[in-house]
């Protein structure tokens, strides 16, 4: 199953800023070209994305400092909740998970403001708690924009950081989990290969 949202000029940007993307018509056969191409103009954190450390932190790792073993996650753990109530259900997963799936709902306001605007605050304490109770863990994927909410900026700013370099978790946001009901038996992550990046986008496969 895919877990990764199509990218087009109406996907969902952090604070609404539309003009970090921009897909347009380069050439085209019926307008006399040799060939159909595109023209993709965007920010690096758009559609279903991975941030890196070095999103917010100068010395942070890079898409360079991961492996290729990195990216394909045998051991997965999937919930369904809100981040409010993460923390009273982690006992039921298991304790050396990789990869934790968070299915929050709230992918069902994607494609309104009220998704870019109003989702969710995530608080920074939760990774340190992630990190203590998963020590293999290694990624954090969710189905909301960003784990730093519109509402509280400030708040999302010490998310990243605590998640991203203070507790060596990477953050994959903006998934595709409305048709994903089971944990899956594996996850691979396909990050797009950009030299030093602090984010990508990624194409995201459960099996």
């Amino acid at each position: 199953m895919i877990l990764s949202h199509i990218i087009d000029n109406d996907s969902p940007v952090y604070g609404n800023k539309k003009e970090q993307i921009s897909i347009i018509k380069s050439s085209s056969i019926s307008e006399g070209a040799t060939s159909n191409s595109l023209f993709i103009n965007m920010s690096n954190h758009i559609g279903t994305h991975i941030d890196f450390p070095k999103h917010f932190c100068n010395n942070g790792k890079s898409l360079n400092n991961y492996n290729d073993d990195f990216w394909l996650f045998n051991n997965v753990g999937f919930i369904e909740s809100s981040f409010d109530q993460l923390v009273s259900k982690l006992d039921l997963l298991d304790c050396n998970i990789e990869i934790l799936i968070v299915k929050t709902g709230f992918e069902e306001y994607r494609g309104t403001k009220k998704y870019i605007m109003e989702q969710p605050i995530v608080k920074p304490i939760l990774a340190n708690i992630l990190r203590k109770k998963f020590k293999n863990l290694r990624v954090l994927g969710f189905d909301m924009l960003s784990i730093s909410s519109y509402l509280d900026r400030q708040m999302g700013r010490k998310a990243h950081i605590e998640f991203l370099c203070k507790n060596n978790i990477l953050l994959l946001e903006d998934m595709k989990l409305n048709k994903l009901n089971s944990k899956p038996n594996k996850i691979i992550v396909g990050p797009l290969l950009i030299n030093e990046a602090d984010g990508v986008p990624c194409f995201v496969y459960s099996t």
